[in-house]
């Protein structure tokens, strides 16, 4: 039996229309899946699985996880994730290198602390970043690592909070290798460089030779206590030339 061109011309039609109905149900198909796939992982809390937070310290990575815990799976794939946790004070930037039902990694690049100021009125320790948020108060020697801002404060800050009193100015002093304390009294900013270490009219500053009568001290501490002892920090005393000094309430 042969197939005259009408004949032919059908079957082509027949074919094309069962290949048009089988890509729709394909796309169904798809749509489908990824549907029921969106709900899934849109019902899937973070508290539910197994979360990896590389880069935080502890006391960070303990806000952030309270944060996070309770966001979906499927808000952590939106592109607008990344943008939104970065504006939390104390990152930087954040990856996310695994995603599954049962685990996620985030790789997250904390802010470097800018300097230490030290509230004078308050007797406490802050480290704040270089647009001036406090990342936290600190109660250990590390605030020796970094440039001491020494300010009377009317009020005690929270983590993440912005202290206005400081402008624009210290970055001037923080750029001066040699300075190594800034004293703000008033609304005035004073440093002295140690090469000028002669002119006390201008303020105090702190030389090597107090840093390490600082860190001498501090090694004395008892760790376990060491919190305890900061917390009873009065002032810690510059003025004089070759000692600092530790004044306890």
């Amino acid at each position: 039996m042969k197939f005259d061109a009408m004949d032919k011309f059908n079957l082509h039609s027949e074919r094309k229309e069962r290949s048009k109905v089988l890509v729709l149900i394909l796309i169904i198909i798809l749509f489908t899946v990824v549907f029921i796939l969106l709900v899934y992982l849109n019902s899937v809390k973070l508290s539910r699985i197994e979360l990896v937070i590389l880069g935080l310290s502890d006391d960070f990575k303990q806000d952030f996880y309270a944060i996070i815990k309770d966001k979906t799976i499927l808000l952590t794939i939106l592109p607008n994730f990344d943008d939104r946790i970065e504006q939390l004070y104390y990152i930087e930037k954040i990856k996310i290198h695994h995603v599954s039902i049962k685990k996620i990694i985030f790789s997250i690049s904390e802010k470097k602390p800018y300097c230490i100021v030290y509230d004078r009125n308050n007797g406490i320790f802050y480290q704040i970043t270089k647009d001036f948020i406090v990342l936290r108060k600190i109660f250990n020697n590390s605030i020796l690592n970094y440039y001491i801002v020494s300010i009377d404060f009317p009020k005690i800050f929270n983590k993440g909070e912005k202290i206005e009193f400081l402008n624009n100015k210290i970055d001037l002093y923080n750029e001066d290798y040699q300075l190594s304390e800034i004293i703000v009294d008033k609304g005035n900013i004073f440093g002295i460089p140690v090469k000028h270490k002669n002119i006390i009219l201008f303020g105090t500053f702190v030389d090597k030779v107090k840093l390490k009568n600082l860190r001498l001290l501090f090694s004395f501490m008892d760790d376990k206590k060491e919190d305890v002892r900061f917390s009873r920090i009065k002032y810690i005393d510059f003025t004089y030339s070759d000692i600092a000094r530790i004044i306890f309430e």
